[in-house]
């Protein structure tokens, strides 16, 4: 009884629960190829664009691709303010200022495609 009960709340909610997604003009940048939150900081990353901000819940994006010289953004992490950005021909850049300016963090890779990355506890 209890399972059947269970089962009919399931669908239930189901029938009424719907997702509150809204359209936005949004940005012209190529393909979203991921995605990083940070506080308040939306961060995506394109294959053929740039790399987007976005502080205001995704409502508008600005481009914050300075310092960045390729602009095929892969993967993210994020570790405190430290946004980690991986990218298909350039390796790794690092944003301390939520993505104002990218530093090239690539010593001791061997190759520059980074398709992920993972950050554990302190350590990238």
């Amino acid at each position: 009884m209890k399972k059947n009960l269970l089962i009919i709340l399931i669908l239930f909610s189901a029938v009424f629960a719907k997702a509150q997604w809204q359209q936005i003009d949004g940005f012209y940048g190529g393909r979203i190829e991921c995605l990083a939150v940070s506080g308040t900081n939306i961060f995506a990353g394109t294959l053929g664009g740039e790399l987007f901000l976005s502080t205001d819940n995704g409502s508008n994006w600005t481009a914050t691709n300075n310092d960045v010289t390729t602009n095929y953004v892969r993967c993210f992490a994020v570790s405190g303010t430290n946004i980690f950005a991986g990218t298909l021909r350039g390796g790794i850049f690092l944003s301390t200022d939520n993505g104002n300016n990218w530093t090239a963090v690539n010593n001791g890779l061997t190759s520059m495609r980074v398709s992920d990355l993972a950050v554990s506890g302190t350590n990238m």
